[in-house]
């Protein structure tokens, strides 16, 4: 009986071992891949459009650099990479400049709204599993001196919930708390 589950142990774990080899031509990222973002660009998964699904086992990272004093705008033209809870198995993750601050993490078949930078570079770092996934992902990047904030609609990256439990009959000490933190939030952001 042992013997039996340990060949079928073995039969699986060759199985296995045969289908991520029969991927071993695909694409591999290796070293950082830097992009000048003073002109207007596209940036795509790893075979976007060659492929209908991206590799396995990715770990991809990309600097987009703009001149000092420059902002970075992130727009995706089309977005499938594979949905799991919290984007754990498949992701694309942007970062600010030299990964301060996370600006977003993405996954799922909806495109993520735009992205502004806070400074001039950003990094993106896209991982996959050994799982297959999605088409991928097709952005386009720009920069700029004065790129206006309100042309990006802004990124929910964690929702809060607030108890009334210490103000149930003070509806306004409510909104005055709600709305000193929301003030202090965005301060701490700038």
């Amino acid at each position: 009986m042992v013997r039996s589950l340990f060949l079928g142990f073995v039969a699986n774990f060759l199985l296995l071992a045969a289908l991520a080899a029969g991927d071993e031509d695909d694409y591999q990222c290796s070293g950082v891949y830097e992009y000048d973002a003073s002109r207007k660009g596209n940036l795509s998964s790893p075979l976007y459009g060659k492929r209908p699904q991206y590799p396995i086992n990715l770990y991809c990272q990309y600097e987009l650099k703009a001149p000092d004093g420059h902002r970075i705008k992130v727009t995706f033209k089309d977005f499938d990479v594979d949905v799991s809870s919290r984007c754990t198995q498949d992701q694309l993750a942007i970062y600010g400049k030299n990964y301060h601050g996370l600006l977003g993490t993405f996954c799922g078949h909806e495109l993520p709204r735009p992205i502004l930078s806070k400074e001039n570079e950003i990094v993106l770092i896209f991982r996959t599993d050994f799982m297959k996934g999605g088409r991928g992902y097709l952005l386009e990047y720009e920069s700029g001196p004065n790129m206006p904030r309100s042309a990006v609609h802004p990124t929910i990256l964690r929702k809060i919930y607030i108890s009334a439990q210490n103000y149930a009959n003070d509806y306004e000490r409510l909104v005055a708390a709600v709305a000193t933190w929301l003030q202090q939030s965005l301060e701490r952001e700038k």
